[in-house]
């Protein structure tokens, strides 16, 4: 029963009631039949909505979770949630949990674009922000593309947009190394190269 019709059949009652003067006995006020139908509607409201806001949140997480986003790469993941999340934020559905797994956990290529956290997507602004650092970094050779940690020392290092491409043209894998560790270890080689060519040449007497 809606608040109109409500209020519709409890008119009669109330001019009997206001003829007698027992309105004031039963209450208007804080515990009258006007506030008890005001609470019922607001909680009847206050419930749909919340009812309707669980669904559209439902609906964002399947939404994200059938777009298969494992083959696309970061830069294009990222415009597509962004369209994605537009058009549920009005409603304030976007599950932002979701959308970060979607962008972190998905396996993409080793070459893209890896200069994030899965904590640093939580609104439309910040997914806004990442698309400009993607976009900043493919342009930008200083703005940092890849980002490793060396297997060696243990510090994390950074590969721009052009040095991951140079390595993936070229079929082959991405550093494990910084470049101090990657230089050390031509030198430990070198050496290792010299000390055998040595042996090799004492063994044949020369």
């Amino acid at each position: 029963m809606n608040a109109v019709k409500s209020n519709f059949l409890l008119k009669p009652f109330k001019s009997l009631m206001s003829l007698f003067g027992l309105d004031a006995a039963l209450g208007k006020g804080k515990y009258g039949l006007n506030a008890e139908s005001s609470k019922r509607e607001s909680y009847m409201n206050k419930n749909s909505l919340e009812q309707v806001n669980r669904i559209q949140s439902e609906t964002f997480v399947r939404v994200v979770d059938g777009l298969n986003l494992c083959s696309t790469s970061m830069e294009i993941r990222v415009k597509i949630l962004l369209e994605v999340a537009n058009a549920f934020n009005q409603a304030d559905a976007v599950n932002w949990e979701a959308l970060s797994k979607a962008l972190w956990s998905l396996n993409f290529d080793d070459f893209d674009y890896s200069d994030f956290e899965p904590d640093e997507v939580f609104s439309l602004g910040s997914l806004k922000l990442l698309g400009d650092k993607i976009n900043s970094a493919r342009l930008n050779p200083s703005v940092p593309w890849v980002v490793g940690k060396c297997v060696d020392c243990g510090a994390s290092f950074e590969l721009s947009y052009g040095q991951a491409q140079w390595f993936k043209t070229n079929g082959l894998y991405l550093p494990k190394r910084c470049e101090p560790c990657r230089e050390a270890k031509r030198l430990r080689n070198a050496e290792n190269e010299g000390i055998d060519n040595g042996s090799n040449l004492s063994a044949n007497g020369d």
